[in-house]
């Protein structure tokens, strides 16, 4: 087979349960980037809320959420009024979160999570 030992290393950045290409695109280039692999959707149990939020990408051991927000995030009310909440949720159990769109500058962002993880002693 051509090309078996890349199909091998794609198969190997294969996750279950991601909700989209483009937050497995954001966990690819964090990575590419040199940035330890994220955890997809880790269980954030929200005290306010009185239920566990699970954003896109994580790191638990620097409280640090990611979340992927298309432009459906913005434009339709209910979704809007619904991230908001989960922001506040969040930030209230101690958690950082980063909101990432199709504009958002990489360079800026690679800085955020690195800065944040280092914080908190992670080596990046």
């Amino acid at each position: 087979m051509r090309n078996r030992r890349r199909v091998g290393e794609a198969l190997a950045l294969i996750r279950p349960d991601v909700d989209s290409p483009r937050e497995t695109e954001l966990r690819l280039w964090i990575m590419s980037v040199g940035l330890p692999e994220p955890e997809i959707h880790p269980q954030i149990c929200c005290e306010q809320l009185k239920a566990t939020i699970r954003p896109d990408l994580g790191y638990p051991a620097a409280r640090l959420a990611i979340e992927y927000e298309s432009d459906f995030h913005r434009t339709d009310r209910r979704q809007w009024d619904i991230d908001i909440e989960r922001e506040n949720a969040l930030a209230h159990e101690g958690w950082t979160l980063i909101r990432v769109t199709s504009r958002t500058d990489r360079r800026v962002l690679e800085r955020q999570i690195r800065t944040h993880l280092e914080r908190f002693g992670l080596s990046v």
